[in-house]
């Protein structure tokens, strides 16, 4: 701004075009501090997360199964045990277990369930249970349809081995039927 007399009187630091001024300086570094803050909360994984998946080569599935049961089994604290139940159906289920086994994931979560009514992980058991519950009922509903195709095929055989003797039989008949026309026509 210039003056009546013209002189330049100092401005205020937020009036000036320019420049940065300090308190857009601190923002910016306030911004840096809070975007530095969340990086490392995504680096640094709760150990509640760690503790469920352990295990990262398929190899080591059989090893880490095997460790987690006698947990399951042995360990004094019944809070532990409830969540090596839950860490064994979650062992069970995992896409990269070269053996997973639903049905005793299915077990192993009704027991986690069983032996924790208000746990924090309680909902997600529940939503597996109800998942692989109908898992166990398609898995049923097949092996009663691959029963019943078996039984069927069977009796198809049956009926193949039957028609295939009614066509002798029926072949046999209309050479007797021949051989009766022909000593008819002899006979007369």
């Amino acid at each position: 701004m210039v003056s009546r007399i013209g002189l330049q009187t100092p401005m205020k630091p937020s009036e000036r075009t320019g420049f940065i001024t300090i308190r857009t300086i601190r923002l910016f570094l306030l911004f840096l501090l809070g975007l530095t803050m969340s990086g490392c909360a995504v680096i640094n994984q709760p150990e509640e997360d760690a503790y469920f998946y352990p295990v990262s080569r398929p190899e080591d599935f059989p090893g880490e199964i095997s460790r987690v049961q006698k947990l399951t089994l042995y360990h004094p604290d019944p809070a532990v045990r409830a969540k090596s139940h839950l860490q064994l159906a979650l062992l069970y289920l995992d896409y990269r277990n070269p053996n997973p086994d639903y049905l005793r994931a299915l077990k192993e979560l009704k027991q986690f369930v069983s032996m924790s009514p208000d746990g924090d992980k309680r909902d997600e058991a529940q939503t597996l249970i109800v998942l692989l519950t109908a898992y166990e009922n398609v898995l049923l509903e097949n092996d009663e349809k691959r029963r019943a195709n078996e039984l069927l095929t069977e009796q198809n055989k049956a009926l193949i081995r039957e028609n295939r003797a009614f066509k002798e039989t029926i072949k046999e008949l209309k050479y007797l039927d021949l051989q009766l026309e022909e000593k008819r026509k002899q006979v007369r």
